[in-house]
């Protein structure tokens, strides 16, 4: 969790734009739990808009469309990127996210999780 915030903050540091997250809710992951986790402690919880989703596809898909560019923090959020063709940052925290890349050829930057730390930088985050 620490994590998600150290990289939540690195982001809003680099961008005036409002930073989504996207909480799935998929299995036992509890997403939404730790986007309002992540909000709440944030210095800039006007910037955070969470986009849960909550049963409604078409709703959700369109959100993730009009993304300009994803941190992919989450297995779907990587595959939604790669169809909708939005540049993303995938956040390696699993064998099955490393897969994915190898499988489609991944020739972008990623991040593995174990490697956030509090050495971040703004200049590390590169999204396009």
């Amino acid at each position: 969790m620490l994590h998600y915030l150290k990289l939540q903050m690195v982001i809003l540091k680099k961008t005036e734009n409002n930073v989504y997250l996207f909480a799935f809710n998929f299995e036992n992951e509890n997403d939404l739990s730790a986007a309002h986790h992540v909000k709440n402690l944030s210095r800039r919880k006007d910037k955070i808009v969470i986009i849960p989703f909550l049963g409604n596809v078409e709703e959700f898909l369109s959100s993730i469309q009009k993304c300009e560019t994803m941190i992919a923090i989450r297995f779907h959020s990587a595959i939604l990127s790669d169809i909708y063709k939005i540049p993303f940052l995938p956040i390696v925290y699993s064998n099955k996210m490393q897969n994915l890349l190898d499988d489609r050829n991944f020739k972008g930057r990623s991040i593995d999780l174990n490697n956030l730390n509090d050495n971040l930088e703004i200049e590390s985050i590169v999204l396009v």
